[in-house]
């Protein structure tokens, strides 16, 4: 069964989207390569253990597709294309009946109202949905490693190609940089369980330098490329990642303002991430129409290691990802007020 029987049954379950409640596999509203290929592993292995079909959700709307260049070109690598999909927007009007969440543990849209059934996730654990089995949630550095190991016999039944291989690993690199940070035993073991041979360095680059291309995207469309959204008592937080120094942002206040609007936010945090003279870098910009931005600043300087006078903060603690930085922000913004 090789990469044409992957790709015949996620258009087979396009082409039979019902109108009557579904059952559905989603990943987080990031909507990250981790997120996309986790649902689709899911679905189709799962097909392959039960019968069962979870439809799988991408999660986010069809026209974000544009800005995901590393999904992108690795549904170019198979041969899916954009109307093979099927997208969270498409969920309105629907009704939903049982859920599985990949790669977040707490539903994340207001379109997913289901019963959630199974849980496969690497990041803190919410405390919610106690009876879901499975129920993984385990720190690793891609959910695709926990989805890859949960269905370990269905991958060998497979029969996958080299095609199909590269494909499913290259979240496993891309979450981990090579196998090089955040790493665990779980990345190493489902990389060469899996068994693709290209060499990691080369796979690695091939997917960065993907996702890298910025190439005609406005900060309004940064803004939008990596994104995520809580309610934390009276404040609706919003954090944006990017791959850019946050000055570039900066210079387009009115795409930072029209973004803050449409998303109705009391709160925005941009996060760059990138290489400066070599050296890994991160830093983080506070941007809040309701709320002062010094007494945010307060709040978050001490524990992400903050410098600086803002706008545009250096986060010299460069290991804390949006994955961390969410968490800690959800729990000290709760009590503020507007």
């Amino acid at each position: 069964m090789g990469v044409e029987k992957f790709v015949e049954y996620i258009r087979h379950v396009r082409l039979v989207f019902p109108a009557s409640p579904l059952d559905i596999v989603i990943g987080n509203s990031g909507g990250d390569y981790d997120s996309f290929i986790s649902t689709l592993m899911f679905s189709y292995f799962q097909h392959l253990r039960n019968g069962r079909v979870f439809y799988p959700i991408i999660s986010f709307p069809a026209d974000n597709l544009k800005l995901r260049r590393d999904i992108v070109h690795g549904m170019s690598i198979i041969g899916l294309g954009e109307k093979d999909l099927i997208y969270v927007d498409e969920l309105e009007g629907h009704g939903v009946n049982e859920v599985q969440l990949v790669d977040h543990n707490v539903i994340d849209s207001p379109l997913v109202n289901g019963k959630v059934v199974g849980i496969i996730d690497h990041h803190n654990d919410g405390n919610q949905y106690k009876s879901a089995d499975p129920r993984i949630i385990e720190v690793c550095g891609s959910c695709s490693s926990l989805v890859l190991r949960e269905f370990a016999p269905e991958v060998v039944k497979a029969g996958l190609d080299d095609k199909e291989k590269k494909f499913m690993s290259a979240a496993i690199l891309l979450d981990t940089d090579g196998l090089e940070r955040r790493v665990e035993s779980v990345d190493i073991q489902s990389w060469k369980g899996i068994s693709y041979n290209q060499e990691v360095g080369t796979l690695s680059r091939e997917f960065i330098d993907a996702k890298a291309n910025i190439e005609g995207l406005s900060v309004y469309d940064l803004l939008r490329k990596d994104y995520k959204e809580w309610t934390t008592g009276k404040i609706k937080l919003g954090i944006s990642s990017t791959i850019v120094p946050l000055e570039e942002i900066e210079k387009d206040k009115e795409a930072i303002g029209n973004w803050i609007r449409n998303r109705e936010l009391d709160i925005l945090l941009v996060m760059g991430a990138f290489e400066k003279d070599g050296k890994f870098t991160r830093e983080l910009s506070i941007h809040s129409p309701s709320v002062h931005v010094g007494k945010i600043a307060m709040l978050l300087k001490e524990e992400l290691h903050l410098e600086g006078n803002g706008p545009i903060y250096e986060q010299k603690r460069v290991e804390w990802s949006r994955k961390k930085v969410a968490p800690f922000a959800i729990d000290v913004f709760s009590t503020l007020t507007k």
